[in-house]
């Protein structure tokens, strides 16, 4: 939420003397001589604040300790301290101790009207923290004690933020808000109508298809995984057919419990897939052609010469 300091001011200072208590804002909407206008819509918000700072808020003369250029020429002195705040029906009213210097000044008529400075939105004026007062001769708020008209001061910290992001946009640090918004509104527009790097982005809908396509090449490995698991474990004779199905059922969702089994299961069933040894054949299914053949010739006494085994 972007804030702003504003310099307000009030009306006259009781005939002769410096007021002890003095009317630093009216309640709800404010509207300054000036033609700008606030709202103070939570005033016991604003006296929370207060208290939760634990200190003084300052009164100086002429706003000088809310303009950088007057901060450089000297000294900012106090003209008082503002120790307290309370909600009245009329506003918020200041508890104040002036120092020698303004007391005499006011009490002969030197400065006659005293200036809020507030935070507050740039949209609405809605006022978020008192910051202070100031001594000052020209009025703008219809106060009942003291107050100037003035022009806007940003705050500070705003300043910093704004040089911030300055730099970033790369720009000049003094640049103001209208230049920010512009780069800022520049950079939208490039990004709107720009097109992706089609080395760096890929469009959404090839990325979900891409996905699905990987989900369905890993289950269907998965699967192949399993089959040929729960075939190896039938084949060494650790399950029967009959058990295949709850083998791969157990395999596919619980690997670890189906390892288990197996490796505390003798293959009690290996005898049931073993090869059958065909008497005068070579017991090793994998004994090359030409033992086969001279295995027959002996027993029927032939030559393995009389065949072409080629």
């Amino acid at each position: 939420m972007a804030l702003e300091t504003s310099l307000c001011a009030a009306v006259d200072l009781p005939e002769g003397r410096a007021p002890g208590k003095v009317h630093l804002l009216p309640l709800g909407r404010i509207r300054g001589r000036d033609g700008r206008v606030f709202e103070l819509s939570d005033p016991d918000e604003l006296v929370a604040l207060f208290h939760q700072g634990g200190i003084d808020l300052p009164i100086d003369y002429e706003h000088q300790g809310d303009d950088p250029a007057r901060q450089k020429n000297g000294p900012v002195p106090a003209a008082g301290w503002i120790k307290g705040l309370e909600v009245r029906p009329d506003g918020i009213w200041g508890d104040v101790s002036w120092t020698a210097k303004a007391r005499e000044m006011l009490e002969a008529r030197e400065y006659r009207f005293l200036s809020p400075v507030l935070m507050h939105t740039k949209t609405g004026g809605r006022i978020t923290r008192l910051k202070g007062a100031s001594l000052v001769h020209r009025p703008n708020l219809d106060l009942t004690a003291l107050a100037s008209e003035g022009d806007d001061m940003t705050d500070p910290e705003d300043t910093s933020a704004l040089a911030a992001i300055a730099e970033a946009l790369e720009l000049e640090p003094a640049a103001d808000a209208d230049a920010i918004m512009a780069a800022i509104a520049e950079l939208r527009s490039k990004a709107e109508t720009a097109e992706p790097d089609p080395a760096k982005y890929v469009p959404i809908a090839a990325l979900k298809e891409l996905m699905q396509d990987r989900g369905a090449t890993k289950a269907t490995l998965s699967e192949y995984l399993v089959e040929a698991r729960v075939t190896e474990a039938l084949h060494a004779g650790y399950i029967t057919p009959a058990m295949r199905s709850w083998a791969t059922a157990l395999c596919a969702q619980d690997p670890d419990s189906f390892e288990d089994f197996i490796a505390s299961t003798t293959p009690a069933y290996g005898h049931l897939f073993k090869r059958a040894a065909i008497p005068g054949l070579p017991a090793d299914a994998s004994a090359p052609p030409e033992t086969v053949v001279q295995s027959l010739c002996d027993q029927l006494g032939l030559k393995p010469s009389d065949f072409d085994i080629r």
